[in-house]
């Protein structure tokens, strides 16, 4: 009776031991399952972090590289009218181009304290006009810290070619432009030739 009795009590106490965790077994567990949880949040946040700051600079990127292209689409399509000219410096350009049914000087230039590239439009009845002071504020194309422009001038006689810090209306076409500006500590260069000056 006594040898039954035992066996049923170690019987109940091994069913009850598997059926249950104890307070150590239950500590250790949670502690496990905290440090994993943590491990994961860390990464995941670290993971936001950073996917936040590629999209931020690849944006202002994005932005540069578009600004300038919508610029040289502009340029690519000039046209060679003698009265508006070809004319720049090393921090404004501006030239001839068609826009809608009119032709008109399309001017860029650099805000320094703005820290912004801007565009002029002024219809050729206008120019006279513009060129008296009497000129209207322009519309924002790029935020730059620093911008300037070269001219590539070729001599039709020797066929040298030569960069050039000016450019007058009586140098005829660019033959090409190069954009050097500097944004978020990184230089930007673009260099557009002219189809019209071939």
């Amino acid at each position: 009776k006594i040898w039954g009795h035992m066996l049923r009590s170690r019987k109940r106490n091994r069913t009850n031991s598997k059926r249950a965790f104890t307070l150590v077994e239950t500590i250790l567990a949670i502690t496990i399952f905290s440090f994993i949880a943590v491990g994961i949040s860390t990464s995941f946040f670290s993971g936001i972090k950073l996917w936040g700051r590629a999209i931020s600079t690849d944006s202002w990127r994005n932005d540069i590289l578009l600004g300038f292209e919508s610029v040289s689409a502009e340029l690519r399509q000039s046209v060679d009218i003698p009265t508006i000219g070809f004319s720049g410096d090393a921090k404004s350009i501006s030239f001839p181009v068609v826009s809608g049914n009119n032709i008109v000087r399309a001017s860029y230039y650099f805000d320094a304290q703005k820290k912004t590239l801007m565009r002029r439009e002024t219809k050729i009845e206008n120019i006279t006009e513009e060129n008296a002071g009497g000129h209207s504020d322009g519309r924002p194309v790029l935020s730059l810290d620093e911008f300037s422009v070269r001219y590539l001038y070729r001599d039709p006689l020797s066929n040298i070619s030569e960069w050039r810090a000016e450019w007058k209306k009586t140098d005829g076409v660019f033959t090409a432009i190069q954009f050097i500006s500097k944004t978020h500590n990184e230089e930007f260069n673009k260099t557009v030739f002219i189809p019209i000056a071939q």
